[in-house]
């Protein structure tokens, strides 16, 4: 069914390409018990089009591309950061934070010497 095949003796899927098959773990309830999880389509970007044969066993890993995990591939690896625009996540680094502060820095400035100077936006002068 849904384009599946499974061998019981070798534990191996076969899934059809651009799908998303995992192992996914119910963390809302205190029973850790797996469940299959099976999606016809995987987000373009996320998933090994071309890794179609799975063991059970595997992790995401196997299936997963761009350093991502978990199901439908939608997360992150851990220490890795959803890109803007792309389905790439890439390695967060020390130059992101201080990018961020750098321009939450100037913009503060901004805003002072505005205020100081007496200055408004919408007609500029004093």
């Amino acid at each position: 069914k849904y384009g599946l095949k499974c061998d019981k003796q070798t534990k191996i899927v076969v899934r059809p390409a651009n799908s998303w098959f995992g192992i996914i773990f119910d963390n809302s309830s205190n029973s850790s018990t797996p469940y299959v999880g099976y999606a016809a389509t995987c987000p373009v970007g996320y998933c090994n089009s071309s890794s179609r044969e799975l063991k059970i066993t595997d992790s995401h890993s196997t299936i997963c591309i761009n350093n991502r995990e978990g199901p439908l591939c939608g997360n992150c690896l851990d220490g890795y950061s959803a890109t803007h625009g792309g389905p790439e996540c890439r390695k967060c680094t020390e130059k992101g934070l201080a990018l961020l502060v750098g321009n939450i820095s100037s913009g503060i400035i901004t805003i002072f010497v505005l205020f100081l100077l007496k200055l408004t936006l919408n007609k500029g002068t004093v």
